[in-house]
Formats: structure tokens, sequence, C-alpha cells
């Protein structure tokens, strides 16, 4: 394997350490909606998905499925790439910590505030991912309804079905 579980855990951690700081100022904006933050040259990929699919094969399907969709952007004058994630320490969130720290690419993340907005956070985070992916990697597990198929309904409601990939 070519990523250590544990060195992803503890990178997860310290960028929620940062956000009090560069979280706010960008949540903020967003929910303003005062600034146009997609510069037109930028790919937004979400990647997302069930703590139950952790497991290596995921992974490697989630970096095919990235590889591949990054790819075709960047032929179609999309000349940088952003992965966009909830920062969870398990599943399609971990795997886009890890693709960020393997290709170096841009990055836009959305940790659940749940002690600021109690059980609202998690459905917050997911509205703000679905609103942002151009397109979104679903690693989704068929016997959970949760977060995930939360993210993948506004997604398809903000009218972005063709941009969905499930895995």
């Amino acid at each position: 394997m070519e990523f250590d579980y544990n060195d992803i855990n503890k990178t997860i951690f310290e960028i929620k350490r940062e956000y009090p700081k560069d979280f706010w100022q960008i949540w903020n904006e967003i929910k303003a909606r005062k600034i146009e933050y997609k510069k037109p040259n930028q790919l937004y990929i979400g990647i997302i998905g069930s703590r139950q699919r952790d497991n290596a094969d995921d992974y490697l399907i989630t970096h095919d499925t990235f590889v591949k969709a990054s790819a075709l952007e960047v032929e179609n004058e999309k000349t940088e790439v952003v992965i966009v994630s909830g920062l969870c320490t398990k599943g399609g969130d971990k795997f886009a910590v890890t693709l960020y720290k393997k290709y170096k690419t841009k990055k836009l993340w959305f940790p659940a505030q749940w002690n600021l907005f109690g059980l609202d956070a998690g459905y917050i985070r997911n509205t703000d991912i679905a609103l942002v992916s151009d397109i979104l990697i679903a690693v989704r597990h068929f016997h959970c309804i949760g977060g995930t198929e939360d993210t993948i309904n506004k997604f398809i409601k903000f009218g972005k079905e063709e941009h969905l990939i499930l895995i």
C-alpha cells in the first residue's frame, strides 16, 4: 500500500486544527454568496463516502476514478484540480485527503461544525460539498442511509446528475 492510514488520520486532525482562522472566512463568504470563489480554470472534484467503505480496494477504485475524471477535464481546458471533502477520518473523505497529498492538488475542506450547528452541521456540510463540486465521486454503501446519500441527493437536486460517479 502506498500510504499509511495513521499518517492520513494525523493529517486530517492537523487540518482541522487550522480551521478556526481559514475555515470561517471561507465559510462566511460562501454562506453570504458575496464572492465568486470558483475560478473558471479550476475543476472541483468532491470525494465523499461511507465510513463502512474504508479498505484498500475501495481506495484503489476511488484513486483510478479520480485520475480518469481529472484527466478528462484537464483536456477540456480545466487546468487545476481542487479536491472537495468533509474531512471524516474514514471512507471517501480519508481517500480525498490521501489523493490531495499524493497529487498535491488544491483543496477545499468542509468539516462539519457539530459544536456550532448541532445535528444540522452534517446537512450544512453536505449541501456545501454538493453545491461547490463540479464532479462528485461517491463511495457508496448500499445498506446505509446518511451523509453520503444526502450529498448525492443534493448534487442531483442542483442539476449535476450527469457528473455523479457512484462507486
